[in-house]
């Protein structure tokens, strides 16, 4: 033992840290989210059956439907009644660009599930509005600021979702962040919908959006980290903003993105060394498997964790 563990300055095993949670438990599957995006979604069948049972076994708890107002409605209430019965303890999340039209929607689905749905209020980036609307700074934290409240409004939990995080001068994301804070977000998403992001960038962008909302006593306020992939640094990313301080990840089976791909789930659970087995690497394979007939695409290699693959994120 070290004077760093307590040696001299003695330990409280009643005040001890609780165990860490599995990476895959602070993943947001956005596998269905993809495939309702993509002109392979039809009807529920098997496969669809097969892929929910494979994310309960491997202990997905976060399962993003996607944007409401896009794909067939029927559709959307069948795979959240199938998903509500095969996962129990879902968290259903999905993500929005018109509020006018996807507030009915998730409230629908809420009172169908008896659950709430955190709905995200997705914001183009500030540059993007300057140069195409003439906006100042003033103008894009009012938009926030509305659609945030507006959502809050409705009853439900909201995630406000900041893109281009990465991109975003300093001064202007954190004004951005308390502004959703501010106005009742239960939830912040940085998000890299470009996929540019690199490792160094999500590694100060984390620990700045967290510093920033506690120094505002916003402290309660989860951070989640969604980014896609151009460079290839996508799973890493992820792992990175986990370990930095992000309370959830968003990703996909077999990194399934629309455009440029997402972080994979298996990348991320097989990180989790400290808790994998002969029995979970098999679950954790019959998940691939599921998710490649439900999407039409290959499975990764499967090779097993090992611990020559790299340090799992706190």
């Amino acid at each position: 033992m070290t004077e760093a563990t307590g040696l001299h300055l003695g330990f409280d095993w009643s005040v001890a840290p609780p165990p860490r949670r599995p990476l895959v438990a602070r993943v947001v599957d956005t596998t269905f989210g993809e495939w309702r995006l993509s002109t392979k979604a039809g009807k529920l069948d098997d496969s669809c059956l097969a892929l929910l049972q494979a994310m309960s076994s491997i202990g997905i708890e976060h399962l993003d439907l996607g944007r409401l107002e896009v794909g067939d409605p029927e559709l959307l209430r069948a795979l959240v009644r199938q998903a509500s019965l095969t996962m129990s303890e879902l968290q259903l999340v999905a993500s929005c660009d018109l509020l006018s039209t996807s507030l009915p929607v998730a409230s629908d689905l809420a009172d169908q599930t008896g659950r709430p749905l955190e709905l995200g209020v997705e914001f183009a980036s500030p540059r993007l509005r300057a140069k195409v609307d003439g906006w100042q700074l003033h103008d894009f934290l009012d938009y926030l600021q509305a659609g945030v409240a507006t959502a809050v409004s409705a009853g439900l939990p909201v995630n406000g979702i900041i893109d281009d995080a990465t991109q975003t001068a300093p001064d202007v994301l954190a004004a951005e962040l308390i502004a959703v804070a501010d106005s009742g977000a239960s939830r912040i998403t940085l998000s890299d919908r470009r996929g540019l992001a690199l490792p160094a960038a999500v590694g100060w962008v984390i620990p700045f959006a967290r510093s920033v909302l506690l120094a505002r006593r916003f402290a309660h306020v989860p951070i989640e980290w969604d980014g896609h992939s151009v460079k290839g640094a996508a799973a890493e990313n992820a792992l990175l903003a986990l370990s930095r301080g992000a309370d959830r990840v968003v990703a996909a089976a077999l990194g399934a993105g629309q455009g440029a791909s997402r972080a994979a789930v298996e990348s991320i659970a097989a990180q989790d060394l400290s808790s994998f087995s002969e029995d979970s690497w098999q679950r954790l394979r019959q998940y691939s498997q599921a998710a490649s007939k439900l999407l039409e695409l290959p499975t990764a290699p499967s090779a097993k964790p090992t611990h020559a693959m790299g340090r799992a994120a706190n």
